[in-house]
């Protein structure tokens, strides 16, 4: 054996996995210390380890990674929200999003509602416009309400503000938030539905999948010109 490893070697009596708590409870100390926690020769132990001498290069080593300098984030990253419509996996702004809901029932308009304007929900006593963003990116269509309680699926209403504009739209699922830097941004595919594609910035890599990242400016354009 190298001298090295005979230098951090500690014998250490371990009676508290014999005689002790974690033994048969049979040692005489317990009857004052309740635990071998509290007792002198637990403490010694532990001190004795603390105590024992460094392995070969051990200090060396660590203060050569303590002196590095650290990496510094790359600046310019963003923050988005990840959610599922249908098959595809897309992507918004975290900081649009005011709240992620339970699937409502949807009031309609009449002579104003469409596949794209669903109707009005309500949320907490206020009545916010609903919309079906999947209609409108061309990936499969939202769960209605009613489907969504029927199948018990884990579908949600994303409730979202921009320039005082307040809507939902329905998302089958929601992952969460996730940050990225807008160079890992990679070119959207022809196998992308052209809607999608249309209202994207890029795509992003994300585990074994991939997301659409949406242009938020244009998609909210986009579904409040549904109500018109």
């Amino acid at each position: 054996m190298s001298s090295s490893k005979k230098a951090v070697q500690v014998k250490v009596d371990d009676c508290w996995k014999r005689i002790g708590v974690r033994g048969t409870k049979e040692c005489p100390e317990l009857a004052h210390c309740l635990h071998c926690h509290n007792c002198e020769v637990y403490s010694r132990a532990g001190r004795q380890l603390l105590d024992r001498k460094l392995p070969a290069g051990y200090a060396q080593v660590w203060t050569k990674l303590l002196a590095a300098p650290e990496e510094e984030p790359l600046p310019g990253r963003v923050s988005i929200l990840i959610f599922r419509i249908g098959p595809e996996w897309l992507a918004m702004p975290t900081h649009l999003f005011v709240e992620v809901l339970e699937v409502k029932g949807v009031h309609s308009l009449p002579h104003r509602s469409n596949k794209i304007l669903r109707g009005l929900i309500n949320v907490r006593g206020e009545m916010q416009l609903c919309f079906s963003a999947g209609t409108l990116l061309g990936v499969d269509k939202d769960l209605s309400a009613e489907e969504a309680i029927d199948s018990k699926a884990l579908s949600r209403m994303l409730l979202v503000s921009m320039e005082g504009e307040h809507l939902a739209f329905f998302a089958n699922e929601v992952y969460g938030v996730h940050q990225y830097h807008p160079s890992e941004l990679k070119p959207l595919p022809a196998t992308l539905p052209k809607e999608t594609s249309a209202y994207s910035k890029g795509l992003l890599h994300w585990k074994d999948c991939h997301i659409a990242v949406l242009d938020e400016a244009i998609v909210i354009k986009k579904l409040m010109e549904s109500i018109q």
